[in-house]
């Protein structure tokens, strides 16, 4: 199953994401790394885009449970809710999408970045950083507050080559192979670098390629990024916005890229979800029943402390004019003579065990 988008697949993603332009962002959700814009489009209604840190992004019919949203969101939430979506545009060959936000006055950009471990960034109408998801410091990068967002560039665009540039690559690109070349150097990844392979008619493992090789190859590239959207699922392979050539293997086939994407991951992550929940519920439900079982034990104890006392009670009860006794005559013996020489003369008592003059006390076994 896809879990990363290329850069290609971003491309073909965005063409259906227009819907939004100009829909109103009513509220912003999140689950740790998992983002979900709720749009209102004019014509269409209410979308959700999520955003799965780090690299995926998709429209979704799917709205699960979000609980408590942490600080981030909530700064998205005052920043952006209730403003318009203007603009949706992938940055040159990078999977990197600006969505830009106009709100009364005001304009921002928001940043996704789903490349590494994955990024949200917001800035001002002139890009200036006023905060981000994660801060990162790179050697010649760096995410922070209060600075200008720039972002990772490569050498060679996909969608900006003319057959000049494109000599010029093959000259300095991999030598192991045009392939390797292709996923690597240009970015296009295994698939894509294979598909532009096998619909130009060149043998992947090669090194060096012809003239001829050459201009196939180029428009080869002009038709893999202009096809018509028939998403398909291959389950092996996983998901792309079109049949590949490469791939042999039977396929599932939908209009909508974001809809074989929401229709498989979303199935997933409900699964995870649920699983995780049931986790939670089980841990839950050890720890009450732990806690039953020490009130069970308490009640228990408690029920042989009543017993205990009501025992001795009863024995109290019945044996409560010899009690009444034995205290009148030790009142009046303390009254006429010394503790101590009473304590002699108690000595081997049947009944009286101490006595406790400062606690004014008498231990009496009558068990």
């Amino acid at each position: 199953m896809k879990s990363v988008l290329s850069a290609l697949d971003l491309h073909y993603l965005i063409e259906e994401w227009k819907l939004l332009i100009n829909a109103k962002l009513d509220k912003v959700f999140s689950n740790k790394e998992v983002f979900l814009f709720q749009f209102h489009a004019p014509g269409v209604g209410k979308k959700y885009l999520k955003i799965i840190l780090p690299s995926l992004a998709f429209i979704t019919e799917h709205k699960e449970e979000f609980g408590e949203i942490d600080n981030f969101c909530v700064k998205l939430r005052k920043s952006l809710s209730g403003s318009r979506l203007r603009k949706i545009e992938q940055k040159e060959f990078e999977r990197i999408v600006e969505f830009v936000f106009e709100k009364k006055d005001e304009k921002y950009s928001l940043f996704i970045e789903l490349f590494s471990t994955g990024n949200l960034i917001l800035c001002d109408k002139n890009l200036k950083i006023l905060m981000a998801y994660k801060y990162q410091n790179w050697a010649d990068r760096t995410i922070r507050g209060g600075i200008k967002y720039i972002y990772p560039k490569k050498e060679m665009n996909f969608f900006d080559f003319d057959e000049d540039k494109f000599i010029k690559f093959l000259s300095q690109a991999n030598k192991n192979s045009i392939v390797v070349s292709l996923a690597k150097d240009l970015g296009l990844g295994g698939n894509y670098a294979e598909e532009l392979c096998v619909i130009s008619e060149i043998n992947k493992i090669k090194t060096e390629l012809t003239s001829v090789e050459i201009k196939r190859l180029f428009e080869g590239m002009n038709e893999l990024s202009s096809k018509k959207i028939e998403a398909v699922y291959y389950e092996k392979e996983g998901i792309f916005p079109f049949p590949m050539k490469s791939i042999s293997d039977s396929y599932e086939s939908l209009d909508s890229f974001n809809s074989i994407l929401d229709d498989k991951i979303s199935k997933i992550l409900e699964i995870k979800y649920k699983e995780k929940k049931n986790e939670k519920f089980d841990i839950k439900k050890s720890q009450l029943k732990g806690i039953i079982r020490q009130q069970e034990a308490q009640i228990k104890g408690l029920k042989k402390a009543i017993e205990e006392n009501q025992n001795k009670g009863d024995l109290v009860y019945h044996n409560y004019p010899m009690i009444e006794k034995i205290i009148i005559d030790l009142n009046k013996a303390l009254k006429e003579k010394d503790i101590k020489e009473i304590n002699k003369k108690i000595k081997g008592h049947k009944l009286i065990k101490k006595i406790d003059t400062k606690n004014k006390e008498i231990t009496i076994d009558i068990s």
